[in-house]
């Protein structure tokens, strides 16, 4: 079996999970929660995502200076 663990590159660990929820009809409305992670990479913590998380979201899928590695 070939070792393929010096070809994969950061190890990246949960920090945080955002979870959205949609309304049904034609007016959905979406809530978005905001989960901390434990160390052992569980959700805790839960409550609704608040303006300074938002904008640490925002700053963090800003690509416009990375223009080759955008989403």
């Amino acid at each position: 079996m070939k070792n393929v663990m010096e070809h994969i590159g950061t190890l990246y660990h949960p920090k945080t999970a955002l979870v959205f929820y949609e309304a049904k009809g034609t007016n959905a409305e979406v809530y978005v929660e905001y989960f901390d992670m434990d160390r052992n990479g569980s959700p805790i913590n839960a409550h609704p995502l608040t303006v300074k998380e938002a904008q640490r979201l925002s700053k963090a899928l800003d690509t416009a200076r990375e223009g080759s590695k955008a989403f």
